[in-house]
């Protein structure tokens, strides 16, 4: 095989045909990005084509051999696609392979044409329908051949291209067989196609530098001879067969190559002066320039011419474009003596014509301006340059002659990249040499907007622009103003009918000048200079026609250049007033103003000065102007003391002080209603003094002369304090009829007071006033709190124990005899029992197996035993007390061992056996028990009530015949009847007031009308009448007056905050009972006066009192009670209406219950009151008018907080209407916005009808009067008030001073009862094993819980806390109450000398327990399951208790136990994420397990 190749290569490169190869061609096709999934960035497609001459000629190979070597290289790889390697040809492309891998387009192959049908197979450049995209084989030339195959031939072991199949490695032929790819004659593929015939040699992609030296054969038809053509030869050398061709690219060569790949212009061969190229890349030789021209006419006298000679041998003109110097490379250059050739041309602008001129040429590589110039040089000189050639013809550029005094010369003209120009200096006024310089320039450009004609458009609303004058040009300025020769730039906007605003900001300029026009190249309208920022510019209020255009021309001050911002605010419409009587009027508007008499001002005169009474905050005058004198003014100013916190200070005891209350504010109004039953808006003044420890009287006087001559003052504790202290209207006692005197007013020490004095109904003018110490002397008190006549005294009050009387057992036989009693109350207690002694004392001894019965005298009696000390040998020693008269009764309690003192004991029978077992040892005989003997009491009786036996105690029980030892000492010292403070009776027609307050009292039994809060007072009076006058801010009173054995005499529940008793048939001498107590568990003070009631006196009404519908009208300011044996006629007339008439057996009426009377109006009215017991009194005339309803909250309800209860309320400030049928109240919460209408009979507002009502609440109540019909009046303004928190309840005491429970089945209680609770959770605390708290809750809202239940077990000690749950409000546990439980491990009955070894009850903490805990899943989401085996025997419940990380219990729980297991679901109930401590309590044993929560 390898000698058959050798043959057929050396035969057939030794025979040469007629074909013809034009050339090889390569097609380079640089690459980037991914195609498929390989990246081609950096990859060059370079596809070979051979160019044959015929289209008939066939190309057939490509070869190599050792003589013609041919090789394909690359500095790197080819790219192979890894479908197509199971050959080096393009047959091993699968069309079937473009979808998927379109990276195959760019395969690395060798191949012999591929069919030219659908342009498969030819350069891109000819490829119509896409070349290389979209999808290969598709449209592009690297495809499987239609028709004929490429194949590969090389002796055997000399596969050439093996390397370049597997993995794109370069490969060279160049053995002495050599190798070929090729194919056969007659193929498709063999022929070219397209313009240049073209035939596809092989396609190779690499990333490196690619070269070739390659081989081809062609043969001329398909019978014929085939020519090689060799890229050395032998053969038929041509263009192509070696890549890249190095050689001459320059197309004015002879030898110029247009395939040349790299550029080699040293290789150029160039045909100079009259020599010409000889087509073969050669130059043929002909005459030269220079050469001897001969005429060849020997006759002639020019045989021999010195001259030029033209190419064919004739004479030419010089050129002196040739001799021209070269000054491309800029700088200074010297011109020499001027003599070359003149050209009459150029130098049009010389004023000498030269004959002579040296030349110069200047070649352009960049667009710019280009300046010759001899200035410097001291020479006379001229200088032109010109474009295009000597030959062609020169154009002149630019031309000077002098260029300054010195007749030197410059020229500036514009160059244009790779362009010529000559330079010639002339010598038409020297010359000499010189010294002249070439400087080239890339000129400056001007800004957009440099002309008018290019102004950029501006918005007239503010917005900026920025602009920049570098390079612009300078003009002159305006007429205005403006530099001459300042660089502008200009702008343009439109007119909006309204003023403008045109500014610049400082930017790299920091000084402009600004000018507006009309038109481009017209008026100039506007100009400034420095008005804006710095040394900015600012054309302010600028009048525009709307629609025109102005143009603005910024310019740099003093030529400055640089950025800057611009911009046109439109300040809008400029409105003016054209109403001549308007202050504000405009005669003669200007342009861009309009009309608008809406901004008219007219002159409104009046007092300007805030701080005036009459201050018109209207006034556009001041009044003094008006009045028209100079020191006139209008305005009214308030005393100097107008305001509390200007109070005038008085002196106690000093002398009168003028005051004066014209023209003063109201500042009170908020307590002048509780004050002075009415809240006017009459002018008030301040006064002040400081208490000096007594009582003292402030009082008004009608003086000077035609003063105010009708005051009401009040007293208060510091400014803003509501409620006053004390007040009054018309009591002064020598300071006029209606001037006012606070009498016996309490003034504490140092203690600062503010004294308000107002005028009634609008009076104004001077007073006179006085703080003097009180005719009234103090009183004298015993301030013992456990004296019957306990007072809690004022400041002022006099403190003398030795009056103080105590009430008790007188009896020194009696149970309860009280050494301190002074007065006998009736409570002794002297009774026994049978067989016994009334106290039985006993020391036991050892060794003791029995003891007493104690009987009662019938059948009927009870036994009660109570232990005052006592004390059994601890766990050795026991006492056990049974219900019958031997040890087979019912345990009443025992065995007990140690201390049981303080224990009570009844029997259910009339036995009761008292047992007691002792061991051999220690006992109380041997002074070994640990405590004292046995003291006990014991009483007989058929009805034993044990309880407190104390009538002052707070839980005094009147049923109780033995007393408990439980007895609560009062805190508020007159809180029961025994402990009535005494009322010291005054003459008719004064009071003097005790302060009294039921803040801490009790709910007495001897008050059994009304379940409130109520403390008592003894009166005893002189005179057969009693009247007893009550007031309070705090509350509404309830007044009731019993006698002496307790029967119920008077009652006064009006529920009107004033109230009065009235008692016609008192005994004189005999003692009353007097119980104030606030309606509806009302707490509060009060100020109380007793006064005497004689049969002959009728005490008459306040006059001329404006009334609100539904108040009371009577005999006194507010009582409404009845008057016994008595009644009252009443007839009202207005004057228009016939007379009402009205009768009632009290002393005053309410207005709304008579009918026919009407609001807003003014009554004459007649009284005929008359008393059983004083007789008929004369007829009394007065005058009210009735005012219409005022609706509202009470005062001491307005922003204060009511604690919540089943009864709590709010109450109405009226508590009735004229015609009214019910109230109607709108509560809002103010937190969630629910709003509840409530209507109401009465003037009360229950919180608990309000919907969804709730602690810690703000609430608004707006009110209004429903009248009879339904028809709703107004409702009144908001008002504020509040729900308190929930209370904090707390453990009631066991019954035993000890807090000893007796057995499991007992119950414990807790206080107080919680509205709206739905239970109560205990907190259970062992103490004597752990810490970790058992929460218990019942699920029902009861106060009450079972021992059993919670579970608390015998012989444990516990601390206990309980708290109210309540929906929606946050609650607290209250203080800690702790708990004994008897029995247990501390009742064991063993000698310490005898018995087996005590076991101890064990505490661990913090150690895992005998028991197995399991806890899993660990880290836990929703729920952890508990598995915990070996739980001891009588173990029933195990407690679990989750802690957080800072100790917090957040979750607790008891499991019952199933027998000595637990395996029970623990739900976390919402835990966060986090680690949590397990505490988990068996028996007396305790572990902590950790847990960690993940969601």
């Amino acid at each position: 095989m390898k000698k058959l190749l050798f043959s057929f290569l050396m035969v057939s490169v030794c025979f040469l045909g007629n074909s013809q190869l034009e050339r090889v061609t390569v097609e380079e096709v640089p690459l980037t990005g991914l195609v498929g999934t390989f990246d081609f960035t950096g990859y060059t497609n370079y596809r070979l084509f051979a160019e044959v001459t015929d289209a008939a000629d066939q190309v057939t190979a490509v070869l190599g051999n050792s003589v013609s070597p041919l090789d394909v290289t690359t500095t790197t790889t080819f790219f192979r696609q890894p479908f197509a390697l199971t050959s080096p040809t393009v047959g091993a492309i699968n069309p079937a392979f473009f979808g998927f891998a379109p990276d195959i387009r760019y395969h690395s192959a060798l191949g012999i044409g591929n069919a030219a049908a659908g342009f498969l197979g030819v350069p891109e450049s000819e490829d119509s329908n896409g070349s290389l995209s979209p999808a290969w084989g598709a449209t592009d030339g690297l495809g499987a051949a239609d028709s004929g195959t490429t194949s590969t031939l090389a002796a055997p072991g000399e596969e050439f291209w093996t390397g370049f199949q597997a993995s794109g490695q370069s490969f060279v032929i160049n053995t002495f067989s050599g190798g070929t790819w090729y194919t056969l004659p007659g193929g498709a593929n063999t022929l070219g196609t397209g313009a240049n015939n073209s035939v596809f040699l092989g396609s190779f992609t690499t990333a490196g530098d690619f070269s070739y030296n390659i081989n081809v054969g062609v043969q001329d038809d398909l019978l014929g001879s085939v020519d090689y053509f060799s890229n050395v030869g032998p053969g038929l050398a041509i263009d192509g067969l070696s890549y890249p061709l190095v050689g001459c690219d320059d197309v004015a060569a002879c030898n110029y190559d247009s395939f040349v790949d790299v550029s080699d212009l040293a290789s150029c061969v160039y045909a100079a002066g009259c020599d010409v190229c000889d087509g073969a890349g050669g130059v043929t030789d002909n005459p030269e320039a220079g050469d001897v021209c001969d005429d060849l006419d020997p006759a002639t006298d020019n045989d021999v011419i010195q001259a030029d000679c033209s190419c064919a041998g004739e004479v030419v003109a010089a050129d002196p474009c040739s001799t021209a110097i070269d000054v491309s490379a800029e700088g200074t250059f010297n011109s020499g003596a001027i003599v070359g050739d003149y050209d009459g041309t150029i130098g049009t602008c010389f004023n000498s014509g030269p004959d002579a001129m040296n030349w110069f040429f200047y070649t352009a590589t960049a667009d710019g301006e280009l300046t010759v110039s001899s200035v410097g040089s001291g020479s006379d000189t001229q200088v032109a340059a010109a474009s295009g050639t000597c030959a062609g013809g020169l154009t002149e550029v630019a031309c000077n002659d002098d260029i300054n005094a010195a007749y030197e010369s410059e020229i500036t003209f514009a160059v244009t990249n790779g362009e010529t120009y000559y330079i010639v200096w002339g010598n038409g006024w020297e010359a000499a040499d010189f010294s002249f310089t070439v400087t080239f320039a890339i000129p400056a450009v001007a800004p957009a907007n440099d002309l008018c004609a290019n102004a950029e458009a501006l918005a007239t609303d503010g917005t900026t622009a920025t602009g920049d004058n570098t390079n612009s040009t300078a003009t002159s300025g305006g007429s205005l103003g403006g530099s001459t020769g300042a660089p502008e730039v200009w702008y343009s906007f439109v007119g909006t009918g309204n003023t403008v605003n045109v500014e610049t900001f400082a930017g790299t300029m920091t000084d402009s000048q600004l000018l507006i026009y009309d038109a481009c190249g017209g008026t100039n309208v506007g100009y400034n200079d420095d008005g804006g920022t710095g040394a900015m510019s600012l054309i302010a209020n600028f009048c525009t026609v709307s629609g025109t255009t102005y143009f603005v021309e910024v310019q740099g001050w003093n030529g400055q250049e640089g950025s800057f911002d611009v911009s046109v605010t439109d300040n809008g419409a400029d409105l003016y007033c054209s109403d001549a009587l308007a202050s504000n009027y405009v005669e003669f508007p200007v342009a861009c103003q309009v009309e608008d008499n809406a901004t008219c001002l007219f002159v409104t005169p009046g007092c300007q000065d805030a701080a005036a009474v009459n201050f018109n905050v209207l006034a556009d005058a001041d009044c003094a102007a008006v009045v028209g004198g100079a020191d006139t003014s209008c305005c009214v100013y308030p005393p100097a003391n107008d305001t509390c916190a200007n109070a005038e200070a008085l002196t106690i005891d000093g002398a009168l002080v003028t005051g004066d209350n014209t023209n003063a504010s109201d500042e009170n109004d908020a307590d002048e209603a509780n004050n002075w039953g009415s809240d006017g808006t009459e002018g008030d003044v301040w006064f002040s003094f400081v208490g000096n420890g007594g009582l003292v009287d402030i009082e008004t006087f009608d003086t000077p002369p035609g003063g105010n001559n009708d005051t009401q003052i009040a007293v208060y504790a510091a400014c803003g304090s509501d409620p006053s202290l004390a007040s009054d209207d018309d009591n002064a006692s020598t300071g006029g009829a209606f001037m006012s005197e606070i009498t016996g007013f309490c003034a504490e020490a140092a203690t600062t007071y503010l004294v308000e004095v107002e005028g009634w109904n609008g009076t104004v003018g001077a007073f006179n006033i006085e703080v003097r110490t009180s005719v009234v002397a103090p009183l004298t008190i015993c301030d013992d709190i456990t004296a019957t006549n306990y007072v809690l005294g004022a400041a002022c009050d006099i403190v003398d124990n030795a009056t103080c009387s105590y009430a008790g057992c007188t009896s020194a036989t009696a149970l309860n005899y009280d050494v301190n009693a002074t007065t006998d109350d009736g409570s002794c207690i002297e009774t026994g029992c049978v067989g016994a002694a009334l106290n039985w004392a006993y020391c036991y001894d050892s060794n003791e197996a029995g003891g007493p019965v104690f009987s009662g005298t019938t059948v009927s009696d009870i036994v009660t035993l109570v232990v005052n000390a006592g004390t059994m040998e601890n766990t050795y020693d026991f006492i056990t007390f049974y219900d019958g008269s031997d040890n087979t009764g019912a345990v009443l309690a025992g065995p007990l061992t140690g201390d049981i003192a303080g224990l009570l004991v009844q029997s259910s029978g009339q036995n009761m056996y008292v047992e007691i077992v002792s061991d051999t040892s220690w006992s109380c005989q041997s002074g070994q028990n640990g405590g004292p003997a046995l003291d006990v009491d014991y009483y007989c009786s058929s009805i034993v009530i044990v309880g407190c036996t104390d009538a002052s105690a707070t839980n005094y029980d009147p049923t109780a015949t033995v007393d408990d030892g439980t007895c609560i000492a009062p805190t508020v010292p007159n809180d029961t009847q025994a402990g009535a403070e005494l009322l010291t009776m005054t003459a008719f027609g004064t009071c003097t007031s005790v302060s009294g307050t039921n803040d801490g009292a009790t709910d007495s039994p001897e008050s059994a009308l009304f379940s409130d809060l109520d403390v008592w007072y003894s009166i005893v009076p002189t005179e057969p009448g009693i009247r007893v006058q009550v007031a309070s801010f705090d509350m509404d009173l309830i007044l009731s007056l019993y006698d002496a054995g307790g029967f119920l005499l008077v009652e006064d529940a009006t529920l009107m905050g004033d109230d009065e008793i009235l008692f016609a048939d008192a005994v004189p001498g005999q003692e009353y009972f007097l119980s104030i107590a606030g309606w509806n568990g009302g707490v509060g003070s009060f100020e109380i006066c007793a006064q005497e009631l004689p049969d002959s006196r009728v005490y008459g009404p306040n006059q001329g009192q404006v009334y609100p519908c539904g108040g009371y009208r009577g005999l006194s300011s507010t009582t409404s009670v009845s008057v016994a044996g008595g009644g009252t006629d009443w007839t009202f007339d207005d004057g228009v209406n016939p007379p009402i008439t009205y009768s009632t057996a009290a002393s005053s009426v309410n207005l709304d219950v008579i009918p026919g009377l009407l609001s807003g109006t003014t009554y004459d009215v007649t009284i005929n009151p008359y008393y059983e017991n004083f007789g008929v009194s004369s007829i009394i005339t007065d005058q009210i008018t009735i005012s219409g309803p005022v609706t509202g909250l009470k005062t001491q309800y307005i922003n204060s907080t009511v604690t919540l209860s089943q009864n709590a309320y709010v109450r109405c400030l009226q508590s009735t209407a004229c015609g009214y049928e019910s109230f109607d109240w709108r509560i809002t919460d103010v937190n969630t916005g629910v709003v509840s209408n409530v209507s109401t009979a009465g003037d009360l507002l229950f919180l608990s009808s309000i919907t969804d009502v709730t602690y810690n609440a703000e609430y608004t109540a707006e009110i209004a009067v429903v009248y009879d019909g339904g028809q709703v009046g107004a409702y009144g303004a908001p008002q504020t008030f509040f729900t308190g928190a929930v209370p904090t309840m707390q453990v009631m005491a066991i019954f035993n001073s000890s807090n000893t429970l007796l057995s499991l089945s007992q119950y414990i209680r807790a206080t107080p009862k919680v509205f709206l609770a739905t239970s109560y959770e205990w907190s259970v605390v062992r103490t004597d094993i752990t810490d970790i708290p058992f929460l218990y809750n019942s699920g029902v809202a009861v106060r009450v819980a079972r021992v059993s239940d919670m579970p608390l077990a015998e012989g444990g000690t516990y601390n206990l806390e309980v708290r109210a749950i309540v929906p929606g409000a946050a609650t607290v546990f209250g203080p800690t109450e702790e708990v004994v439980v008897l029995g247990g491990s501390g009742m064991v009955q063993n000698d310490e000398d005898t018995s087996p070894e005590i076991v101890e009850e064990t505490v661990v903490k913090d150690n895992v327990i005998s028991a197995a805990v399991t806890m899993y899943p660990n880290p836990a989401k929703d729920f952890v399951t508990l598995n915990i085996t070996g739980i001891a025997e009588g173990t029933d419940k195990v407690l679990v208790a989750i802690f957080n990380t800072v100790g917090q219990l957040v979750q607790s729980e008891q499991i019952p136990a199933d027998g000595n297991y637990v395996n029970s679901v623990v739900a976390l109930n919402g835990l966060a994420e986090g680690m949590y401590n397990v505490q988990i309590t068996v028996g007396n044993t305790v572990s902590t397990e950790r847990m960690i929560i993940q969601k």
